[in-house]
């Protein structure tokens, strides 16, 4: 009896742990605006994003290692619903001055090169069954981000390139 409770209980565990997981349809990238503050670039299989949300934590010093973030404290800084995606919707939002179509719950005031010691993550879903993943970044990140650029993962690695290459990177998850 006891086996078929501690067999039971682990296979309750582990569906419910992959039923947590959304699918992932695309990818997201950071930009930056004319006054440096974060934009959030999407490359979506499943159309516009109709949630965005933005954390941080505080960061860690260096040589602390990069599986410790998982235990972190995050906060959210920003959420953003948009209730009417359309497919003709603008692929990139401003992080700091969100345009008229999303409402917003919380405000960020974050700018390339002020070090405000916090590690930012930055998620979208285009619905509640499917998410576009996250980035991470921080102000020093963004004050490295050039015109036409954006700071994007490509397969586990960490990049800034051109618009175009992240497009073409996202939309390879389709």
């Amino acid at each position: 009896m006891r086996a078929l409770l501690i067999a039971l209980t682990v296979a309750l565990t582990v569906f419910g742990l992959s039923a947590c997981v959304l699918p992932q349809v695309g990818e997201v990238a950071i930009g930056v605006d004319d006054a440096g503050g974060p934009v959030l670039v999407m490359a979506s299989c499943e159309g516009p994003a109709e949630f965005i949300s933005l954390s941080s934590t505080a960061q860690e010093p260096e040589g602390v290692r990069e599986s410790a973030r998982t235990d972190r404290d995050w906060r959210v800084d920003l959420e953003l619903t948009n209730p009417a995606p359309r497919n003709e919707d603008p692929a990139a939002v401003s992080l700091t001055a969100p345009d008229d179509r999303w409402n917003a719950v919380g405000v960020i005031d974050v700018v390339a090169g002020d070090d405000d010691g916090r590690l930012y993550r930055a998620s979208a879903w285009p619905t509640t069954e499917t998410n576009l993943g996250s980035i991470e970044f921080t102000t020093a990140d963004l004050a490295e981000i050039g015109e036409g650029e954006v700071l994007y993962y490509e397969r586990d690695d960490k990049r800034i390139g051109p618009v175009s290459a992240f497009i073409e990177t996202g939309l390879s998850t389709c």
